[in-house]
């Protein structure tokens, strides 16, 4: 079977199957493809209580086609975990768990008219956008341009908890009485 013909049979599923990602996946698998990657990064201080959800997470995710990498973050900053994304082969996507850094976005805009307003917020369009370029032209540690190529590549999810929270209690344990 030529390319063209995969490639049709491919197309014909996309259009018609409603469980399109699935197939997809296990058909790139299938000939030969390199499964598609997500990452999971869990923050090192929630990550002992969590261990076996996220391995059930892991293997979940596992049976729909994707590799996943684990990876425990510590003391990362925003920029070195982008790096890993960027250097990471067929990334679809990124979990993010716990208290994982963001990247800062300043702006100044004029609403109403006349009125000029400053804003910070965070934003994973940092990690979603891989190949785009982030200015921090007066370096004070905050985004203030976007630049390129600004689609994003990957999703990126995230669930916060931070240390403070009850990981097991967030994550249902505390139903089960114990």
């Amino acid at each position: 079977m030529n390319r063209i013909k995969i490639l049709a049979i491919l197309a014909t599923l996309f259009f018609i199957s409603s469980t399109t990602r699935y197939q997809l996946v296990s058909l790139s698998v299938a000939f030969g493809q390199q499964p598609q990657r997500v990452y999971l990064l869990v923050s090192s201080s929630i990550y002992e209580p969590l261990k076996d959800r996220l391995e059930r997470w892991i293997q979940d995710v596992e049976k729909t086609g994707f590799k996943v990498t684990e990876k425990v973050i510590a003391n990362e900053s925003a920029s070195e975990i982008r790096e890993l994304l960027r250097n990471t082969p067929s990334l679809a996507g990124c979990f993010m768990v716990g208290d994982i850094p963001y990247a800062v976005y300043e702006t100044t805009f004029e609403q109403p008219k006349g009125i000029s307003n400053y804003e910070t917020f965070p934003t994973d369009l940092y990690y979603m956008d891989l190949n785009g370029e982030w200015v921090d032209a007066d370096k004070n540690g905050l985004f203030d341009a976007h630049k390129g190529d600004v689609a994003p590549e990957i999703w990126v999810g995230r669930l916060e908890v931070s240390a403070t929270t009850s990981a097991t209690k967030l994550m249902g344990k505390s139903i089960q009485g114990t």
